[in-house]
């Protein structure tokens, strides 16, 4: 169907407002097509894999009526109940998904994904030992191809019981198996140091002015950009300010990294560095590549950005600050904090999609070594450019969130409203793409603080790398635990 490719084209180019109308609309069709033709809806195949397109662009309420109208002409399609368990868990509809991934299981007993499932969302409704049990016979069966996964999740659960010794163990072994797997292949572990030592070398203030100055003279707006590490607080902090109705925050959008591959399409060719290549394009390029993060922008999130604040926030975009400087030279930056023991151990209990920067942070040593990579890089770029930026605590956030997010409402140059407090439930209607979504959709909470201490002897190795940055940014670190 031309309008189901075509919805998956738009999905796949990050389009998904565009890509769920198209979706929707061949919902309608097929629907329509069935019932005219008098014989109920037939083959329900088409009609899951376009709830399956709706589902991977974020549409998930959307997607639950052509996944009813499958159910009702399927009742025993396994398939059909574990996309609806996975559905309504990301609605956080945890009861009624847990009921969706029990159906799914008992019909397809031999699905280890679908044991996983189900005992994630047992573990969500607070029944750990039924999880744990499940998880523990999965992990016992060495041949199992989402044996990892079990094992991370079974880590989790471990945690919540208080077995933490044992709980770091799984979680640690799921990572070694990871790190072999045939996805980690592909990536090369030393590129991104290398290319945070590209920029360094050679970004530099007068550098970027010399590119180009005609950004003075446009009309455009800059945006706000959010960034951090993993896991330090910047979707909590997102959803706070979406929350203000004189903002739009991108939800990690790929806006920057399209406006980098833009650029490199521009100017084609190995080895040479972004600074080099706008300069080889000449004074237009970065008015250019502005109106295309703008043309990104409103194809991703909508027309109403024109008369709204964008907050940018992908907390990796950090490593393309120098680039981010160039772009928009009033661009303003919100930075979150959080302690380093704590980012360190809650980025390795969060299951991540592999890549080339989240597979560093599943080996315990890896993952600081990339976090205090990443947050010299910060604090060099922050010394080294003209950068207007606020850094914002997350331990203050949880602690005092108005006082907290005050600096953040001054340098977005609004005011605080309620509707901020209350955060939570404007996130409910959001599609949120981070694995935070759990976590944002529910009132402050502070158990997370000072996690670290129930690991405490495992942070020693990591002395090294975390404790200078630890004490940079003003949290203790005792010289003994």
């Amino acid at each position: 169907m031309a309008l189901a490719g075509l919805g998956h084209c738009l999905g796949r180019m990050g389009h998904r407002r565009e890509a769920r109308d198209r979706l929707l609309q061949a919902v309608r069709l097929l629907l329509r097509e069935r019932k005219h033709s008098g014989g109920g809806l037939g083959e329900c195949g088409p009609l899951l894999d376009l709830a399956i397109e709706l589902h991977g662009i974020g549409a998930y309420r959307e997607s639950l009526d052509p996944i009813g109208q499958v159910l009702k002409r399927e009742p025993a399609s396994a398939r059909a109940h574990h996309l609806q368990a996975l559905t309504l868990s990301r609605l956080n509809d945890n009861v009624a998904a847990r009921r969706s991934a029990s159906r799914a299981l008992g019909l397809a007993p031999g699905e280890s994904n679908a044991a996983i499932l189900l005992a994630t969302l047992e573990a969500r409704c607070g029944d750990l030992d039924t999880a744990r049990m499940r998880l523990e016979a999965l992990v016992e069966n060495g041949s199992d191809p989402h044996r990892a996964r079990a094992m991370f999740e079974l880590g989790l659960v471990l945690d919540r019981l208080g077995e933490y010794d044992r709980a770091f163990d799984r979680l640690a072994d799921s990572g070694r198996m990871m790190l072999h797997s045939p996805q980690a292949a592909h990536f090369d572990p030393e590129a991104i140091y290398r290319s945070l030592e590209q920029e360094r070398e050679q970004v530099t203030q007068a550098g970027i002015d010399a590119v180009d100055t005609a950004f003075r003279e446009d009309d455009m707006a800059d945006p706000v950009f959010l960034i951090g590490f993993y896991r330090s607080g910047t979707t909590l902090l997102e959803q706070v300010l979406n929350a203000h109705p004189a903002v739009t925050t991108s939800d990690e959008a790929a806006l920057l990294p399209q406006v980098l591959r833009e650029l490199y399409r521009r100017s084609p060719g190995s080895g040479l560095h972004w600074l080099q290549r706008l300069q080889a394009l000449g004074p237009k390029a970065l008015a250019q590549l502005r109106r295309y993060y703008w043309e990104q922008a409103r194809m991703r999130l909508g027309e109403g950005l024109r008369d709204r604040i964008l907050v940018d926030k992908t907390a990796l975009n950090t490593l393309h600050v120098g680039f981010i400087h160039a772009l928009f030279p009033r661009a303003r930056f919100l930075f979150a904090l959080r302690d380093p023991r704590d980012v360190r151990l809650s980025s390795f209990m969060q299951a991540l999609v592999p890549s080339a920067l989240t597979l560093h942070l599943v080996d315990w040593e890896e993952g600081a070594r990339f976090y205090a990579s990443v947050m010299y890089h910060w604090l060099v770029m922050r010394k080294r450019l003209s950068l207007d930026w606020t850094e914002i605590r997350y331990e203050d956030v949880v602690t005092d969130l108005r006082a907290a997010v005050l600096p953040a409402l001054t340098l977005l140059g609004i005011e605080w409203i309620p509707e901020m407090g209350r955060f939570h439930e404007h996130a409910r209607e959001r599609v949120i793409a981070t694995p935070s979504f759990t976590d944002v959709t529910r009132p402050i909470y502070r158990s997370a603080i000072g996690r670290w201490r129930n690991y405490a002897s495992r942070f020693e190795v990591l002395a090294p790398h975390l404790r200078p940055f630890a004490q940079e940014l003003g949290y203790d670190w005792p010289n003994q635990f």
